[in-house]
């Protein structure tokens, strides 16, 4: 690493005001050409990219084999894409959500449709995002396990018996939504 750049590390590291401002200064340019794809979390994230800069120095991950300039415009760069494909898979799993509650729902009133979504939305409410993404991709995706398996970089084992424990809640879960829907009607 060469001098100055040991230094601009330990200025930051410190605290010095010029040092840390600087730094400041490289990653908003990097966080400015993402500003439209992330919105209201581009605040969020140039602390998230602060953050990662101050542990990676504190940490001494840096090796100085680029610049330190660099260093955080690669930093802020893989912290705006990652949260750009967070965005983009959260969206994805509610069209899947709703795709799954036209599936249903085929080819009935408008009522039905309104009601078997209704239904999803409520059995669905009580999974993660990643039980609700392996559901989507196996009913209404319509993927094997194996390629399931393949795109997660799991065993296909693991999906198996994730799977597995997916239907069991599902079915518990939309039992006891029939079962409260039973009482709430016969009362």
């Amino acid at each position: 690493m060469a001098a100055n750049e040991f230094q601009l590390v330990e200025d930051f590291l410190r605290g010095h005001e010029p040092t840390v401002r600087l730094v400041d200064e490289w990653l908003v340019v990097v966080l400015r050409g993402y500003e439209h794809s992330l919105g209201a979390e581009h605040e969020d994230l140039s602390q998230e990219v602060r953050i990662r800069v101050l542990r990676n120095l504190g940490r001494g991950i840096f090796n100085g084999q680029s610049t330190l300039r660099t260093y955080v415009h690669r930093i802020a760069k893989n912290v705006c894409i990652d949260a750009i494909r967070e965005k983009a898979r959260r969206r994805r799993l509610e069209v899947a959500d709703a795709s799954l509650a036209e599936t249903t729902a085929r080819e009935s009133s408008p009522a039905a449709v309104w009601i078997a979504r209704d239904l999803v939305a409520k059995i669905l409410s009580v999974f993660s995002d990643d039980d609700r993404a392996l559901l989507t991709m196996v009913f209404v995706e319509h993927r094997s396990y194996s390629e399931i398996a393949s795109s997660l970089s799991i065993p296909e084992g693991t999906v198996k018996s994730r799977m597995f424990r997916c239907k069991n809640r599902l079915y518990a879960r939309r039992k006891e939504l029939m079962r409260m829907n039973k009482k709430e009607y016969s009362q």
